[in-house]
């Protein structure tokens, strides 16, 4: 089981801990991953299981649970044209055909650690893609390869 605190500063504006915690945790570093989180009852908040629902006013400990991952055997094996990357985001070429993220096996965010290099920064995650493109559309993508990049990505969009 991995285990992350956080201490909330004490003047933060009441805020939901989904909105809040984006990015403060390594193991969940998008909105996304944190719902998840919390909805299967690995976030706890003053020692008590949180909802979707809690708000944090400032002062709270916020502590995350998951299990461990299992590395997964299978990799997709699907070339990205890779733009411009340095160690805290990349910018790919997203070609029509092919989902960003979700259900199935050959999206983008499968695709990612294959062709970017890991970050060596200390917040360093798996590249993470902080916005969507339509399954048909072209375009250019940006992916997050740190926990805080993929938090301040996400605050601007």
């Amino acid at each position: 089981m991995k285990t992350e605190t956080h201490i909330v500063p004490e003047a933060v504006a009441p805020t939901r801990l989904q909105e809040y915690g984006v990015g403060i945790f390594s193991s969940c570093p998008t909105k996304s991953a944190l719902k998840k989180a919390i909805k299967k009852g690995g976030v706890n908040v003053n020692g008590r299981p949180a909802s979707t629902a809690t708000f944090i006013t400032g002062g709270e400990t916020i502590e995350l649970s998951l299990p461990e991952k299992v590395a997964s055997r299978r990799k997709l094996d699907f070339p990205l044209k890779v733009i411009f990357e340095d160690e805290h985001l990349a910018v790919i070429h997203k070609p029509a055909g092919i989902v960003v993220s979700g259900n199935s096996f050959k999206t983008i965010a499968n695709a990612l650690p294959q062709n970017l290099e890991p970050s060596k920064l200390p917040d360093a995650t798996t590249p993470q893609p902080v916005h969507r493109l339509d399954h048909a559309t072209t375009g250019l993508l940006l992916v997050g390869k740190t926990a805080n990049s993929i938090r301040q990505l996400n605050k601007l969009f």
